[in-house]
């Protein structure tokens, strides 16, 4: 059996990266909340005209700002799924394949689930049991694509390491 190859540059590139996505999370999540609706008026005012056309009332301008918080926190908790699970499973590459799978997804539902609760010590935020079930489940989707892929890539390895022994076999 081949010894599993290090590779230090990639583990740390995948860790500025997935630390990156946790600290800006984590950064939007302690704004307050007047803040936060501050910082993306124009882009929220922009896309209500463009979907509800030049007279855009103040409800329909709080639908499209809430349905563009909640795409953004899907996609912010996937990404940050996805990069988690590759930064443990590439840094810690000689545990075995279930603790490193373990391990991810507690770190990743355990950042899911603080960056919400945090909210109950800011200043007109709140916490949300709907929210952080969407950014868990957020995070859990990318963890899982990230892990059936895995998978998928070591089953078509073993089944390829086999064929070639068949053949090598074969050949002698």
């Amino acid at each position: 059996m081949k010894k599993k190859k290090s590779h230090p540059l990639i583990a740390f590139f995948l860790w500025i990266l997935f630390l990156t996505g946790v600290f800006a999370v984590a950064y939007l999540s302690v704004q307050d909340g007047e803040e936060t609706k501050l910082m993306g008026k124009k882009l929220i005012q922009y896309l209500a005209v463009r979907k509800y056309g030049e007279s855009v009332t103040e409800t329909q301008i709080l639908a499209v700002t809430y349905q563009f918080r909640q795409t953004g926190r899907v996609v912010a908790f996937f990404l940050i799924g996805i990069l988690g699970t590759l930064t443990i499973h590439v840094t810690f590459y000689r545990w075995y394949w279930v603790i490193r799978t373990v391990l991810s997804a507690g770190i990743l539902c355990a950042i899911a689930c603080v960056t919400e609760k945090c909210k109950n010590y800011l200043p007109s935020r709140h916490y949300s049991y709907e929210e952080m079930m969407l950014s868990v489940t957020a995070v859990i989707l990318g963890f899982s694509l990230v892990s059936v892929i895995m998978v998928v890539f070591h089953i078509l390895k073993e089944i390829f390491d086999v064929i070639a022994r068949m053949v090598a076999k074969h050949q002698a």
